[in-house]
């Protein structure tokens, strides 16, 4: 248990400001900004049997109580309601009955099996002309063992958690209460008090019973006392606490018993008398607090000021209050509203006005399509064939005969079998059921191409000489296109993923807490997923279009492709005809000029074919590649009204039924108690606040 004292209008503050220091930390106290910011405070601490109750009633002049139990939500509610004010006179019995009415209210042992030590803050405040600015921290002492029926192994494990939480905060003051007729090096608090303060700046030893020390002995205690051993920045004192026959008399004046021991008893009489009594203590734990509160004022308002950014930006994150369907239709529509922002500046590539593009580069995606598109379109002309078109520089004989003539080392060819990846972006777990695992194709085979069509034509051609539009041309068409819908579906998975990832980041960010995410995930869920699979879908029916519907094109590109490969074989055999003029340069004779073959029908025909489908498949390749980026990319997955990355805005907000607001909007028992605690928060903060800025401006 603790307890805060804090005494005011003390003549002895008033000379140097100090009156005014002590004030404005009494009122910091009294707003409760120190459950966020610690505060300057003097912490007694000591073991049980060490004399710090006597102590603190010799510096307050009350009786200090005994240890409280662990706390329910009924408990709670009844202590923070608990209060006793108005005290005009508080005599020393008044006192005990205010701590005996608070014993009963905190639940503390009284011949039950509840616990003796508690969590609970009981808080005093006295006021008066003969009082003092005095702010103390009374923890529960120390104990080694427990007592059956009194006492736990986890009493014990919260005494020594609640010191050290107090003694943690840099602001604390430490009164380490030790007796004099004990070895100091086993001291355990002066090895709690080391651990956090191991210059000893804000740790002020207090030695007690120097009348039980055995004679012969004190020679240590003076040595501790004059700062000679175990030195401590704030030095050591020693008061003389009445014992325990002393107390029960009631007549003993502490203050003539303590003064007269230090003043007759050698060698106590022999040292300075501002280290004797808890007169002197009282002082020196004044200015030592003064000097405190003067040193952390400048970092107080510091952290005040963060943490009340922090709290505020919670609150923002959190949202207006969601309790009512109006309130929640609002709620969703604002954050549509901003979804839809966000999602048209990442559609039109306006990252600037933004600054979630520049937080995650992923979120650009206007940009991260475009490069998509183009890796698209580099894969299906690398590698969209299954065998390698004859370069329009290459001679080819057929039949035995057959060889590849390769002029000016060009028309590399890449070794067959090698597989290339076909996806960029990893599998979204929510996706698994529509996109299409990662793939790879083979690259195009370049050395058995003529085996490839002589085969196919010698299993397929009919009576007549091949056209564009035979069978035999539609099957070789679709051999060498079979590549293209495993590229395609890749492609468009990766598009899908993209787009998916891109609206579950940017509403992961929007939304507060995970209730909101889900909830507005699950409204817009059968939305995304119908728009991923029409894509999917999309590019199925381009593929059957391509591969399997006879080959057909009104593309002039078409006709001039195939004119350029017979022109380029044409110009390949008069290449070889010719001979080196002096004056002229190359020159091929009249006669050569009319090429005389050795190629069957046959043969004839394959070159054909091979022709015919080489120039159909430019165009078909490019018409395909524009056609699933235009129709299954832009069109469904982007620019129309009801995209993936348009599905969520105002409009869709307010379509929302009840039951979807409150699953969206409303908020659970967890959110309403972080708004309250935040709430509560910001405003302690800002009482804090302007308690500090009163004092700066009329206090120093």
């Amino acid at each position: 248990m603790s307890t805060p004292f804090i005494e005011e209008d003390n003549p002895l503050f008033n000379n140097d400001g100090s009156s005014s220091l002590h004030e404005t930390v009494d009122k910091l106290f009294n707003s409760n900004v120190g459950e966020y910011v610690a505060l300057p405070i003097i912490v007694a601490i000591g073991d049980q049997s060490s004399g710090k109750s006597s102590v603190l009633e010799g510096l307050t002049n009350l009786p200090f109580l005994q240890p409280s139990s662990t706390a329910s939500a009924s408990h709670k509610k009844k202590v923070e309601e608990w209060h006793s004010d108005n005290v005009e006179n508080l005599t020393a019995q008044e006192f005990e009955n205010i701590v005996h009415e608070a014993h009963i209210t905190m639940e503390l042992d009284s011949g039950n099996q509840n616990s003796m030590y508690s969590r609970d803050v009981l808080r005093l405040e006295i006021s008066g002309p003969q009082q003092s600015h005095f702010s103390v921290v009374d923890v529960p002492g120390i104990f080694r063992s427990s007592t059956p029926g009194r006492t736990t192994k986890e009493d014990q494990a919260m005494v020594k958690q609640i010191m050290e939480e107090y003694m943690e905060s840099p602001r604390s003051i430490m009164l380490a209460v030790v007796p004099a007729n004990v070895d100091i090096a086993t001291q355990e608090v002066l090895e709690m008090a080391r651990h956090v303060d191991a210059e000893g700046s804000r740790t002020l030893g207090v030695l007690t019973k120097p009348d039980l020390v055995d004679p012969g002995t004190e020679g240590a205690i003076m040595d501790l006392i004059k700062c000679k051993s175990h030195k401590l920045a704030l030095g050591w004192c020693v008061v003389r606490n009445p014992g325990q026959l002393q107390l029960v008399d009631g007549t003993i004046d502490r203050q003539v018993l303590e003064e007269k021991f230090f003043q007759e008893k050698s060698p106590w009489n022999e040292l300075p008398k501002d280290r004797v009594g808890i007169s002197e203590l009282r002082k020196r734990l004044r200015v030592v607090l003064t000097k405190s509160i003067r040193r952390a004022f400048p970092e107080m308002e510091l952290e005040i000021q963060k943490k009340l950014t922090e709290a505020k930006q919670a609150m923002e994150e959190l949202g207006p209050s969601r309790e009512t369907p109006s309130d929640q239709m609002c709620y969703a529509m604002q954050l549509g509203a901003d979804y839809h922002k966000i999602a048209m500046a990442a559609i039109n590539a306006n990252y600037g006005d933004e600054k979630m593009f520049e937080e995650d580069q992923h979120l650009r995606f206007a940009t991260w399509l475009k490069n998509r598109n183009e890796l698209f379109n580099q894969t299906m002309i690398d590698h969209g064939h299954k065998y390698e078109f004859q370069a329009n520089e290459e001679v080819i004989y057929i039949g035995s005969r057959q060889q590849d003539v390769l002029k000016n080392g060009t028309a590399k060819r890449s070794p067959a079998g090698d597989p290339v990846e076909l996806r960029t972006c990893r599998d979204h777990p929510d996706l698994v059921a529509i996109t299409s695992e990662k793939s790879t194709v083979l690259k195009a085979n370049g050395r058995d191409r003529l085996e490839w069509l002589t085969k196919l034509y010698n299993e397929n051609v009919g009576f007549g000489i091949p056209t564009v539009d035979s069978p035999l041309v539609a099957k070789v068409v679709k051999q060498q296109t079979e590549k293209w819908k495993l590229i395609a579906k890749n492609y468009i998975s990766d598009v899908v993923t993209m787009a998916h990832t891109f609206v579950t980041e940017v509403l992961d960010r929007l939304t507060p807490t995970d209730r909101v995410f889900e909830g507005l995930m699950e409204a817009i869920w059968r939305d995304l997923t119908h728009k991923y699979r029409q894509a999917m879908h999309e590019v199925d029916r381009l593929v059957v279009i391509e591969t399997v519907a006879p080959p057909f094109t009104l593309d002039h590109n078409y006709s001039e492709a195939l004119e350029r490969s017979r022109q380029a074989r044409y110009q390949a055999n008069m290449n070889e005809k010719a001979f080196r003029d002096p004056n002229l340069g190359p020159v091929v004779r009249m006669q050569d000029t009319v090429i005389s073959t050795s190629l069957s029908n046959s043969e004839r025909g394959i070159l054909d074919v091979h022709d015919m489908v080489k120039a159909y498949y430019e165009v078909a390749r490019k018409r395909f590649t524009d056609n699933v980026i235009r129709e299954a990319c832009l069109y469904v997955l982007v620019s129309s009204k009801d995209s993936p990355l348009k599905v969520f805005s105002q409009n869709y907000a307010r379509r929302l039924n009840k039951d979807m607001l409150e699953k969206i909007a409303g908020e659970d028992d967890e959110a309403k108690a972080t708004r309250g605690k935040k709430q509560q928060e910001i405003s302690r903060l800002e009482a804090g606040k302007r308690i500090l800025d009163e004092h700066n401006q009329w206090g120093r």
